[in-house]
């Protein structure tokens, strides 16, 4: 099966896919691309089985990082919590992920993913290099809700310490986060599809 590469940052056909894919997330779309690109000069590079001129069905993003440290590398995404594949079968998750391994062995060191969802299997020559726990918290509920939901002698207790002390400043976050959570609920977040943040 061809890969094609594609600039994530000028192919319109990347947005459709990331408004349109279940496991895409605030990290995969143009903004977030593009802010990589303007604060730390990464080269966005994304891989698909689409050939040109057809919707994307799929893509997988990575920018490029070169460091003095580490060396050249591809990875998918810097300074980003996760960012799943954008596939829908195996097969286009195994072609991804071989022309991914091709890439990476010319001038790159490595290449780094940082799937959600999907897990990377044995066979397609990844492996592990680290774990980390991703913590979410559903903003779509009432602030009330939210709050009967944190563990009572930790969280609650600290922000009502906190009420009790800085007052204004704990109104000033009250509302930001309310406006957030409307933020959230009125569907303006392209992650907003799943059932989590």
């Amino acid at each position: 099966m061809p890969v094609y590469e594609i600039d994530p940052l000028h192919d319109s056909r990347w947005s459709v896919l990331v408004e349109s894919h279940p496991r895409s997330s605030i990290f995969h779309t143009r903004e977030w691309l593009d802010a990589l690109r303007r604060t730390y000069k990464y080269k966005a590079r994304a891989f698909t089985t689409s050939a040109p001129g057809n919707l994307l069905s799929n893509g997988i993003v990575f920018c490029q990082v070169k460091s003095w440290l580490t060396g050249s590398r591809l990875v998918s995404l810097p300074f980003s919590d996760h960012c799943d594949p954008l596939v829908e079968s195996p097969g286009d998750l195994e072609a991804l992920l071989s022309a991914v391994r091709k890439e990476a062995a010319g001038p790159f060191t490595h290449a780094e993913i940082r799937p959600r969802s999907i897990p990377i299997e044995p066979q397609f020559n990844f492996k592990p290099w680290s774990q980390y726990h991703l913590h979410m918290l559903d903003l779509r509920p009432s602030l009330e809700e939210v709050y009967s939901h944190l563990h009572k002698d930790g969280m609650q207790r600290k922000i009502r310490r906190a009420d009790r002390e800085q007052p204004a400043e704990r109104e000033f976050l009250r509302g930001r986060l309310a406006s957030v959570s409307s933020w959230i609920r009125d569907g303006r977040n392209p992650s907003s599809r799943s059932s989590t943040l």
